[in-house]
Formats: structure tokens, sequence, C-alpha cells
């Protein structure tokens, strides 16, 4: 007769592969990093009313880039809604900067534009709908 050393060692859950993070391109985490590293400056110019922003108050300029922020954290963390978001700011900054004569502000517009249909748009698969899971679900 075997031994308790015998016996086979109970088996364990294991925990289905994770799937690898998806590559992002190096142009795309620039644009994002910069951007995220910009806002609490662009924060601060509206607090201080500098030139640029006298147009605009100061609470829906600081709640506007804090939005902007939240809505880059997101697209790095690969929210396919984050993209539509950003989109559409986008195209509301490319608007206002050519009704205003804001060549500044329509140049931001379009560069947004241009990085979401040149470097977005070919990794759109790589974007989640729904949040990843952290935790196995109880089966």
């Amino acid at each position: 007769m075997g031994t308790a050393s015998d016996a086979p060692a109970p088996v364990a859950a294991v925990a289905p592969p994770a799937t690898p993070e998806p590559k992002r391109p190096w142009f795309l985490s620039f644009v994002l990093v910069f951007g995220m590293i910009a806002t609490p400056l662009r924060c601060l110019a509206y607090i201080m009313g500098t030139p640029q922003t006298q147009g605009t108050p100061a609470w829906f300029g600081v709640l506007f880039e804090l939005l902007g922020f939240y809505v880059m954290l997101s697209v790095w963390r690969w929210r396919r809604w984050a993209v539509w978001l950003w989109a559409a700011n986008s195209v509301v900054t490319l608007g206002l900067g050519l009704a205003d004569g804001d060549h500044k502000g329509a140049m931001q517009g379009a560069v947004q534009c241009a990085v979401l249909f040149f470097v977005v748009r070919p990794i759109w698969s790589n974007f989640r709908s729904t949040p990843k899971k952290t935790r196995p679900s109880p089966v």
C-alpha cells in the first residue's frame, strides 16, 4: 500500500492565461503622456487668468481640462468610449477655433483629428467597450 507521500498532490485551480496588453504605438503614447503632463499647467493658466484664457470662466476651463485628463487616461487604458469623447472634443475644438479665428485652437483640433484618424483607427480593435475583469468570477 502507498504512503501519504505517494498520494497525488491536490490540483489547484488554475486561472486562465491573461491576455497580453496590446502594444500601443509610440506616437499615441507620446501624445497621451504629453497631454496628461500639460493638463495641470493648463488648469493653472485658467486659474491665474492668463491672456489666452480671459474669455473663459476659470471653473469651466478647469472642469474641461480635468475631463480631458480623464479621457486621455481612459484612452491609455484602452477604453472605446474615451476615443469617441476624444473625437467629439477634437471636432468641437477645431470648429470653435475656426469660428473664433483662433488659429492655435484650430490647429490643436486638427492635430487631434489627425492623430485619431492615422494612429488610433488602425488599432481600433485593441480598444474595449467594457472594463477588463481583474478578478476571476466565481463559478
